[in-house]
């Protein structure tokens, strides 16, 4: 057989739903007007037949950070909105902290202190034992007892100490905290994506339990964004990083974007208990041109899987299965069967392999002696697996 092909391994499935597509006539590119159980004549032609997967998705900001406050207290001011460009290090919101967490901050500068002086008390003793030592006035071994309080003064020190900085730069430095005020300040650069709080508002502390507290600003990169798309897992063997991809977006619909494939994911998505239903999740950078788009849109990816270049091939609804569980065609004029074997297909067209010529003529068989359901329900062809 002549033509071309660009193949990726996709298997011909011999069991599928039944098919509901009209006819299409030689040489002409729309569905055939006939009478109801009139079958139509359909010619052997070359054409290109493009295998596709279809899957919706999500689009989002390539990174984006969630801030919280490990300190409470009441909002007092706020310095940026939604949409905001913010530089890391930047001031987003000031609390009036409340009056335990400021108790609790001073406790824990007066316990730094205290540990400062154990520590110091004990790196003396250890200092002393040691003279000791020295001069024949002490046993050795008594240096390990001492040695040991003093690894547990440092540790607690600098345990402390560890609590205090972290209580501080979560507050926007010791000179804020000690005062009782607290600056949310920006943990990257990037676009305020989301504000969830106003002035007035009570903030609760999140200190000691991170990611527990509240979500007060979300921070996303808007300069790359992504689509996050789940391919079931008959599917996902099928999709490779770097394969183009076209998406359309409904709040956009004369617009057409272009992506690729960045990553497929080594590991399903986790399922409640009884969902056995088994996906991955496909993330598709998007071409830095696609600025109109914005995170949360919901979009439809186009991916070409496989594609049979200049191939002969006819319409899916001229193909029945034939009694010995192969594939056949009704002849024109005799209108009796011919076998064939089937390469790829699409929504519309099936690859016929051998068992035809270019210029054959068969007839479409009409729907109601469709029989048993044999090609696939284009409406189905998302699912890479029944395609």
């Amino acid at each position: 057989m002549a033509g071309s092909r660009k193949r990726r391994g996709v298997a011909w499935r011999a069991a599928w739903p039944l098919l509901g597509v009209q006819a299409v006539v030689a040489g002409c590119g729309a569905p055939s007007r006939q009478t109801e159980n009139q079958p139509a004549v359909v010619t052997v032609q070359k054409i290109d037949i493009v295998r596709r997967l279809r899957e919706s998705g999500s689009i989002a900001p390539r990174s984006s950070v969630v801030v919280r406050s490990r300190l409470g207290g009441t909002v007092a001011a706020l310095a940026v909105a939604e949409g905001d460009l913010v530089e890391k290090g930047s001031v987003l919101a000031t609390l009036n902290v409340e009056p335990n967490e400021h108790l609790r901050y001073l406790s824990t500068r007066v316990a730094v202190l205290q540990d400062s002086i154990s520590f110091a008390l004990a790196l003396e003793e250890r200092d002393r034992r040691k003279q000791l030592v020295r001069e024949g006035r002490a046993a050795a071994d008594e240096l390990d007892l001492v040695a040991a309080e003093l690894d547990v003064a440092q540790a607690t020190l600098e345990l402390r100490r560890t609590q205090l900085r972290t209580m501080e730069e979560e507050g926007g430095g010791a000179a804020r905290v000690r005062v009782g005020a607290a600056d949310i300040l920006a943990p990257v650069s990037g676009t305020v994506l989301r504000r969830s709080l106003e002035i007035g508002e009570v903030v609760r502390s999140a200190f000691g339990t991170p990611g527990t507290g509240k979500e007060l600003f979300t921070i996303g990169d808007l300069g790359g964004l992504v689509v996050h798309c789940r391919v079931d897992q008959a599917d996902v063997k099928y999709v490779e990083p770097g394969a183009p991809v076209q998406v359309a977006v409904e709040a956009l619909p004369d617009a057409c974007f272009q992506g690729a494939v960045e990553r497929v994911a080594v590991a399903a998505i986790q399922r409640p208990e009884g969902n056995d239903r088994v996906e991955f999740e496909v993330t598709i950078a998007l071409e830095a041109s696609a600025k109109r788009l914005k995170p949360g849109m919901t979009c439809r990816i186009d991916l070409v899987l496989d594609e049979a270049l200049r191939v002969l091939a006819l319409p899916v609804e001229s193909v029945r299965s034939s009694e010995s569980g192969g594939w056949e065609v009704l002849n024109r004029v005799a209108e009796s069967p011919i076998a064939v074997e089937l390469g790829l297909r699409d929504e519309n067209w099936v690859e016929i392999k051998s068992g035809l010529d270019e210029g054959d003529e068969v007839l479409r068989y009409p729907r109601a002696e469709l029989g048993p359901p044999d090609l696939p329900d284009p409406a189905l062809l998302g699912r890479i697996g029944t395609g």
